[in-house]
């Protein structure tokens, strides 16, 4: 029988929680590499603003006394809510050996807590929601360069996510670019900057460290226009977004972050970092990737998005990195897909983020009562 304990965000049982990708999969296996400085990071109360206005509960899986998985669940705030127009919850963090049932049981948990608090939608995997990086399921492209900031799973848990009674909400894509040895690339940016030349209205400039709380501000309102039509996101208050910036890029690392304007006003950004996960395996980085790139909508049709993406990638090439990828590209975003073709960018990645509705006290794909499944309070389990 599948035991789910509640447990808080730290412990012994939170470490645990965090070992559980090392604990389930086998030695040497790709996917015992989560960083799990980057899971504590993102889920330490004191340290991430974000759970001021959320609240989160974690699940650990056991089968007897050997952890089998995880799973968290996460609701923001009434105000944040509000703010998106819906009640939905989301799930994220999970992790399960090929077993439906470990899966079924950690899912039927998160849905539980959320429903419990008012959600009629549950969303993920996000960790913890859409609005930070690292979001989605990979379905495609398990061999493909791994790049820091995005989701990396086993290529089993798609087959877990239909089995429980999951479906597609919306899909993303990450292209990547291999910038050396290509002549559609080198064509193409010579291009874009005969056009930047006769445009020069745009100006592109580095986020500048020194001027932290003056440059957050800039990025928070441009991505919060960005996203204002988009029921997925919430505002993040100020805090938030400081430290979503500093789990992009170490603080040394920020002049990547991009920011173009306009007649000197700041339409757009692009934030651009060094791929840490090559760092984190002991190499200086030869890639780099992007996690957010927006314009100002009503500067869509101007030369900004022209002007950043010439310059983040002219720039990335100059400083001698060999490849570059553009994540989370949403599936219906076809101009920014045909512009990234266009310079010889190839589609790397599939994510998918998954939906369930929350009306039925049932757990996934099942009659079943949530009730049948073991569930215990080790600790309080809200973060």
């Amino acid at each position: 029988m599948i035991h789910i304990a509640t447990i808080p965000a730290e412990g012994l049982d939170f470490e645990t929680f965090l070992e559980v990708p090392r604990t389930i999969h086998d030695q040497g296996s790709r996917w015992r590499e989560h960083s799990s400085a980057r899971t504590r990071r993102m889920l330490a109360r004191g340290l991430n603003p974000f759970w001021r206005q959320a609240e989160s509960a974690l699940f650990l899986a056991w089968a007897g006394e050997r952890p089998v998985g995880r799973i968290g669940a996460t609701r923001r705030s009434l105000a944040g809510q509000e703010a998106a127009g819906t009640r939905d919850g989301f799930f994220g963090f999970f992790e399960s050996i090929a077993d439906p049932e470990v899966a079924r049981a950690l899912l039927t948990a998160a849905a539980d807590w959320l429903r419990e608090r008012g959600c009629t939608r549950m969303l993920g995997p996000c960790q913890p929601t859409p609005d930070f990086d690292g979001f989605g399921l990979l379905v495609e492209g398990f061999d493909a360069r791994r790049l820091s900031g995005e989701s990396f799973n086993p290529d089993y848990y798609p087959a877990l996510f239909a089995a429980c009674g999951l479906h597609p909400e919306k899909d993303y894509f990450s292209f990547q670019n291999n910038m050396l040895d290509n002549p559609v690339f080198e064509r193409e940016m010579a291009r874009l900057g005969r056009y930047r030349a006769r445009h020069a209205s745009a100006r592109v400039r580095s986020f500048d460290v020194a001027r932290f709380e003056r440059d957050t501000a800039i990025v928070r309102d441009i991505l919060a226009c960005a996203y204002a039509d988009q029921p997925l996101y919430a505002p993040l208050d100020f805090d938030t977004y400081a430290f979503h910036l500093h789990t992009l890029a170490r603080r040394e690392d920020m002049h990547w972050f991009l920011i173009v304007e306009i007649d000197g006003q700041p339409v757009g950004v692009n934030l651009l970092a060094p791929n840490e996960n090559e760092r984190l395996h002991g190499a200086a980085p030869r890639g780099i990737g992007t996690s957010e790139f927006s314009i100002l909508p009503e500067y869509h049709h101007t030369q900004a998005a022209a002007a950043l993406f010439h310059d983040s990638w002219a720039r990335a090439r100059r400083q001698g990195f060999a490849w570059a990828s553009m994540a989370y590209q949403d599936e219906h975003h076809v101009s920014m897909h045909r512009m990234l073709e266009k310079v010889g960018s190839f589609r790397a990645k599939r994510f998918r983020l998954y939906q369930m509705p929350l009306s039925a006290a049932t757990d996934p794909a099942s009659t079943r009562p949530a009730s049948a499944l073991a569930l215990t309070t080790r600790h309080p389990g809200t973060v």
